[in-house]
């Protein structure tokens, strides 16, 4: 559903809307969502990977997807979706530290950290009906001249 308090009507409402307000740090991609920006930038441009944990030492698979790291955990280790959160994780890769320096960016990699800027939106270009124009249900009064 669509949980206002958490941003989900305003993600809801953009999905319908050409509205990106979200761009990459490295390239200017546009988003609509902050979370499938900050996904771009991870897996893009910081090469950070989600590492299999079902088998340490023996598998030494990653992925650029919690999609990727689930078909694997379900396919290769039999692991159930509901289980296998705990079987994988997402880690910066020696790639990344050079990305950041070279970027100027100094941040230690914190998921609960991951967004990315918005961009102002601009201005509307019509104004808003008035308030005394529409009944409760939102039809439009007919005026009395």
């Amino acid at each position: 559903g669509i949980n206002a308090e958490y941003g989900g009507l305003g993600a809801h409402e953009r999905s319908h809307t050409d509205a990106r307000p979200f761009k990459c740090r490295f390239c200017g991609q546009a988003f609509k969502q902050s979370g499938h920006c900050a996904n771009h930038e991870d897996s893009l441009h910081l090469f950070r990977r989600f590492f299999c944990l079902a088998s340490p030492g023996t598998c030494t698979q990653s992925f650029t997807t919690t999609n990727g790291a689930k078909y694997h955990l379900r396919t290769d280790h039999s692991i159930g979706a509901k289980e296998s959160l705990s079987f994988y994780e997402q880690r910066d890769t020696d790639q990344t530290a050079a990305v950041l320096a070279a970027e100027s960016i100094s941040f230690s990699f914190k998921p609960s950290k991951r967004q990315c800027t918005r961009t102002p939106s601009p201005k509307a270009t019509t104004k808003p009906p008035q308030a005394d124009q529409y009944g409760e249900n939102g039809d439009e009064i007919e005026s009395i001249s």
